[in-house]
């Protein structure tokens, strides 16, 4: 049993909230993990997922039978997460950081999903992550790495409106809007998320946060991969494992960027 406070929950609550209402095509990447990890492993595997956040992805994968920990640098998050553990459930969710995470435990997959690993601001962190995961894979494992090629496309906005509804932790009508700022010269775009929070009583609360996002090229991770002691066993360009080239060119019904990698 947790004794968290509101505010230590606070920011962890909007994140659930806000991919509640966000995240309808981004929810297929469940699906696309659940039937990789079936046509690979004839039955339940160890997953390790990175950058975890309140578990949309390793609760489904749990209760699927997988033996699951998702590993966050969110506190906050973290405490949503554990809170909605099951009875049964083979899960854990534990504190590290996915540039230097030193778990002992290894794993047949790991998942670096919803674009996290554009959140790195240099090649010295990626390629970090990418040996952190190397070394936690089993023997024949893989790592699947989840990259959006569309931040880029982001039209530059100001204070737009993006979602509202009822966040039910907080009892209270929540608005989330966001301001964008794009460096096409050096692949960075940045969200400011605002989320303006008002109580049943009609109060009102203020709560930001910051994102940078790193867009990389195909070129770049199969270079980063390199580096790090990985292959790159192939790129998908769906959730439905349709390829992301053809005969060296991209295909105009892609969206993602999902990078398989193995052991080099």
């Amino acid at each position: 049993m947790t004794h968290a406070t509101r505010d230590e929950r606070l920011e962890g609550w909007l994140y659930d909230w806000e991919n509640s209402l966000t995240l309808q095509r981004q929810n297929l990447d469940i699906g696309f993990y659940s039937a990789l990890a079936a046509r690979r492993w004839p039955s339940a595997v160890d997953i390790l997922e990175f950058a975890c956040g309140t578990g949309r992805v390793a609760l489904p994968l749990s209760r699927a039978g997988h033996r699951v920990r998702g590993v966050d640098i969110s506190q906050s998050r973290l405490l949503v997460a554990r809170e909605k553990i099951e009875p049964g459930l083979e899960i854990a969710f534990e504190y590290g950081d996915m540039r230097c995470y030193d778990g002992k435990a290894a794993f047949d997959l790991v998942l670096v999903p919803y674009s996290s690993f554009l959140l790195l601001a240099s090649d010295t962190e990626r390629t970090s992550c990418l040996r952190s995961l190397r070394q936690r894979m089993k023997p024949g494992g893989l790592a699947v790495v989840d990259l959006s090629p569309n931040f880029l496309r982001h039209p530059e906005t100001e204070q737009a409106p993006e979602a509202y509804g009822l966040c039910a932790p907080l009892n209270a009508m929540v608005e989330l809007s966001h301001t964008v700022r794009q460096d096409y010269v050096r692949q960075i775009t940045t969200i400011r998320k605002n989320y303006r929070i008002t109580s049943a009583g009609g109060s009102v609360e203020e709560f930001a946060t910051n994102e940078t996002w790193y867009t990389l090229k195909v070129l770049e991770m199969r270079w980063l991969a390199a580096q790090s002691g990985l292959r790159v066993a192939d790129i998908l360009g769906t959730y439905h494992g349709d390829p992301l080239l053809c005969d060296g060119e991209y295909q105009p019904t892609a969206y993602k960027n999902i990078y398989l990698l193995e052991g080099a």
